[in-house]
């Protein structure tokens, strides 16, 4: 990845048009400290001009950049052929307006990546570990922290740590173990947060669709807000858990939780506290890795609790009948519920 390329994923970062792909490009840039020092630049840059950028129009834009260049002195080519006519802006503003507020702003992009020849930029290998529905593993990582991943789970992270950072992304649910380092602080990425630790254990569950929950049982974390340019943080003690609502895209106030109901999973217990019948399908399904089909209708809203210490799926559904009336069939990864 080359130092133009990077540019326009930023553009295309900070004006909310970059796609999934570029944004796993961009991410993996970001792991080096350098160059997350200067899109942290760029994005505080972004947000303090970005309303007078949108007042301007393209001719107006236009001859401000010229002017600018003949100011600084700064050579065409270091924007590219963009600049040649007004007209283009309009074609490319969506994220090219992240650039013109940067050289308006008297930035100079040449001069922003300018490091010795004798540099190399090494891009890490990303480590990717997956587990489909109804698995769960183990990972230790490069530091030697412990992450059990539960099913239908992602966790990536750079192999060896490169550079001294400790950072992972994970999409689905982990529990983490922690080791200390006070010089390299750990941080976990998810589409909605970032959390920060030392040395400490939790649990983040970040499944697609579902709000966002971490819960703390040891040491300190600190939870920020994906996209918060004010990094304003949340602080958590242990057992302390707090909750991200996607839907209203902030988070919930702190509460106090239960650690065997939180955390549970990773030892092989299945853990219900007043379940709807839809929580208990859905658990299930990605625990066993089967799939449900309903006939009838419950006699009754679901309201089910109930502990299985490494059951198989068939005594879960034994115990579950006597209370909640149904009967059900296993065929292979098919469940049929009969009410």
């Amino acid at each position: 990845m080359n130092n133009t390329h990077f540019i326009e994923l930023v553009g295309k970062k900070l004006s909310n048009s970059i796609s999934e792909d570029e944004e796993v490009q961009l991410d993996c840039f970001l792991m080096d400290e350098d160059n997350l020092n200067i899109y942290n630049k760029y994005k505080n840059i972004w947000i303090g001009s970005k309303e007078e950028a949108t007042a301007l129009n393209t001719n107006a834009v236009y001859n401000k950049i010229q002017s600018r260049l003949q100011k600084n002195s700064i050579p065409h080519h270091a924007i590219g052929s963009a600049v040649g006519k007004p007209i283009k802006w309009i074609r490319i503003f969506s994220y090219a307006a992240v650039f013109i507020v940067l050289l308006v702003a008297g930035f100079s992009l040449p001069n922003f990546f300018e490091r010795s020849q004798k540099d190399t930029v090494v891009v890490a290998k990303m480590i990717h570990k997956a587990n489909p529905i109804g698995q769960k593993s183990t990972v230790f990582l490069p530091d030697g922290s412990k992450v059990v991943l539960n099913s239908n789970s992602t966790l990536s992270y750079q192999e060896n740590f490169t550079n001294g950072v400790r950072e992972v992304t994970l999409e689905g649910e982990a529990f983490f173990e922690i080791e200390k380092d006070p010089d390299k602080p750990f941080s976990v990425l998810t589409k909605q947060m970032k959390v920060q630790v030392l040395g400490t254990s939790f649990n983040l569950r970040a499944f697609q669709e579902q709000d966002v929950q971490i819960a703390l049982l040891s040491g300190k974390v600190e939870v920020v807000e994906e996209g918060n340019y004010y990094n304003d943080t949340i602080s958590l003690e242990p057992g302390e858990a707090i909750a991200y609502d996607i839907q209203k895209k902030k988070f919930r106030a702190k509460t106090q939780f239960d650690p065997e109901e939180v955390v549970c999973w990773k030892d092989g217990i299945l853990y219900f506290d007043t379940a709807s019948i839809n929580e208990v399908i859905d658990e299930l399904s990605d625990w066993y890795g089967v799939s449900f089909t309903i006939r009838g209708t419950p006699h009754k809203t679901w309201s089910y609790s109930g502990k299985f210490d490494n059951y198989t799926l068939q005594n879960v559904l034994i115990a579950m009948s006597f209370t909640e009336k149904f009967e059900y069939k296993i065929e292979g990864k098919d469940v049929l519920l009969k009410f």
